[in-house]
């Protein structure tokens, strides 16, 4: 096994650890802030000529990207090595290419380059976000709205509406009753700001260097 292997394995092992004592009755929300570096422009460059360049101007934190976690899940990949039930954790977010959709939350993060924040809010309605995830899984993706987000320039968006990852986050808090306001303006850092209180470190990439 090699060096690198052996990093992500030990991520997982502690991403799966967190994950684990989450309550899973509550909101959770995750708050990317990539680390500055060729890798991160290649794989991401809307982010590097919207957040970064709103971050500098506004003297904000450089919040790149925000999601919730969706659902927990119990992991058979490794239950049967654990004497208790091991959960994982599914993330409902914006992706560029492919639009609205759901991921593993260990997967997503194993090999990003950045930190990622966790904001912990009061008790969810399940029922609502199975509902809300199945009316928006599949939809596509908005880079006008991401990169006018935070500018009162309704003219620049798409007439089939915003579909960013701030605003789709925003809609989700609407329906669950936590968030009031036009999604379509928001950027990743105001919730982030929003929520600063509650919010705190959850996982740093160079950790793990």
């Amino acid at each position: 096994m090699t060096s690198k292997q052996v990093k992500i394995n030990q991520k997982i092992k502690d991403l799966q650890a967190k994950v684990n004592k989450l309550d899973r009755d509550k909101i959770h929300l995750l708050f990317f802030e990539y680390h500055l570096s060729l890798r991160n422009l290649y794989h991401s460059p809307l982010l590097f000529i919207s957040t970064k360049p709103f971050a500098f101007i506004t003297d904000t934190k450089p919040i790149d990207h925000v999601c919730h976690i969706s659902r927990f899940d119990l992991d058979d990949t490794i239950k049967k090595f654990k004497k208790k039930d091991v959960y994982n954790a599914k993330i409902f977010e914006a992706n560029v290419k492919r639009g609205m959709e759901e991921n593993w939350l260990t997967d997503r993060l194993k090999n990003i380059d950045g930190k990622v924040y966790i904001a912990t809010l009061d008790k969810v309605d399940k029922k609502k976000a199975w509902e809300f995830e199945q009316k928006y899984k599949g939809q596509p993706y908005s880079k006008n709205g991401a990169l006018f987000a935070g500018l009162d320039l309704p003219f620049l968006r798409p007439s089939n509406g915003s579909h960013f990852c701030s605003w789709l986050v925003g809609k989700f808090l609407s329906d669950q009753g936590y968030f009031e306001g036009n999604t379509s303006e928001l950027v990743p850092y105001d919730l982030f700001y929003n929520f600063l209180g509650r919010t705190k470190l959850f996982f740093d990439s160079k950790d793990y260097d």
